[in-house]
């Protein structure tokens, strides 16, 4: 099984950076949004916000996926697999 802060995560903000992960137990991970690879001028708009939506919501997905593949669907397996170091 997979270690990870238990959720739900939510998307908050703070003064020193643009999009926070957090649980009820604190801060999970900062999203500062713009690959390093990518000029600031270029990246698109809303970016790290999206991002950090989308890693808020990978403990209801982990969840759901955790559940398909106790049902035996290949594809969860494979992603629980991966997950767990076993791929």
């Amino acid at each position: 099984m997979s270690k990870h802060t238990p959720g739900p995560w939510t998307v908050g903000a703070s003064d020193h950076n643009p999009a926070q992960i957090m649980s009820a137990s604190g801060s999970v991970a900062q999203v500062y949004g713009v690959p390093l690879h990518i000029l600031i001028e270029d990246a698109p708009e809303g970016w790290g916000l999206s991002n950090a939506r989308l890693i808020a919501a990978a403990p209801r997905m982990f969840a759901r996926i955790e559940a398909l593949a106790a049902d035996g669907d290949p594809e969860a397996v494979a992603i629980m697999e991966a997950v767990n170091g076993r791929s």
